[in-house]
């Protein structure tokens, strides 16, 4: 049986977990990148734990040589449209509301 403070910790814990999961969608809308990026970041990347800065799973290797730290992590479908030259990563930002523009990875290392 839980104590009423580990049970508190969970509540805030969940708390958390959902606030930052919205955060991350707003900031993920307002830079304009794709609807599949963003659910793919808040399901596989994003923490579950307690704090936001935390790593719930890593990108894949691939994800991290296509992103190239130009923060933003194309989910692995994207990914693979990349690599066969079917799009270039600066194509899956839409819509953006930021007014500064995105500026694509100088090279993709693969």
């Amino acid at each position: 049986m839980k104590t009423r403070s580990q049970i508190k910790k969970i509540e805030y814990q969940s708390y958390i977990r959902r606030f930052h999961k919205n955060e991350f969608i707003s900031i993920g809308i307002y830079y304009g990148y794709p609807e599949c990026c963003i659910k793919n970041f808040v399901r596989n990347i994003l923490c579950k734990g307690k704090y936001a800065s935390a790593i719930k799973k890593s990108p894949s290797r691939i994800q991290r040589r296509i992103s190239n730290h130009c923060g933003f992590i194309p989910c692995s479908y994207c990914c693979w449209k990349i690599l066969t030259k079917q799009i270039k990563i600066e194509d899956l930002i839409k819509n953006r509301i930021c007014e500064n523009p995105f500026t694509p990875p100088k090279r993709i290392n693969l």
